[in-house]
């Protein structure tokens, strides 16, 4: 649509996630992996090698099923061709042994609270976590909505824009 000769303009968004909490502290999620650690290890240092790790597994499955979600209707074998090295091997890192795929469906099927209990100690974690899944539209405890998850790891790559003067920003004659 080259709306851009319209005037839009995208403005990264970074900090991107911002959770305070009743006790002073506070969340606060940058699009630098590095930055976000730093900044959970100051209440936890386990929870901060834990969000990372976390973040790389949900990086991996973005990966593994980005020619899915960017592919026109086609058929699977059509799909399959674009696939790429890293695709592959993100695959392979999510599902590629028994042990691994698996547990790929078990993180699927269970609820974002037992995920994020099993990965994180602190509330200050897990809070922005879990409101981030329920933004799929059911509540943290639902069972089958971890894809939801996904949405944190989205926001440090490829990163969070939104329109400059929000979505009158544009030129009106285009509306």
């Amino acid at each position: 649509m080259q709306l851009h000769k319209y005037g839009l303009e995208y403005l990264t968004c970074d900090p991107h996630t911002f959770c305070p909490h009743p006790d002073g502290k506070y969340f606060l999620a940058h699009q630098s992996l590095a930055k976000t650690k730093a900044a959970i290890a100051r209440y936890s240092a386990r929870d901060a090698e834990k969000y990372v790790e976390f973040i790389g597994y949900w990086s991996k499955l973005m990966s593994a099923i980005a020619p899915f979600f960017n592919a026109p209707p086609q058929s699977i074998l059509s799909i399959a061709k674009g696939y790429k090295g890293k695709n592959l091997a993100d695959i392979l890192a999510i599902a590629g042994s028994k042990d691994k795929a698996l547990n790929f469906i078990r993180t699927m099927i269970t609820s974002p609270e037992d995920l994020l209990n099993e990965y994180f100690d602190t509330e200050i974690v897990k809070a922005p976590l879990a409101r981030l899944a329920a933004e799929i539209g059911a509540p943290p405890s639902q069972k089958g909505i971890t894809a939801g998850l996904m949405m944190l790891a989205m926001r440090h790559q490829p990163g969070m824009a939104r329109p400059k003067g929000g979505d009158r920003g544009v030129n009106s004659s285009f509306s």
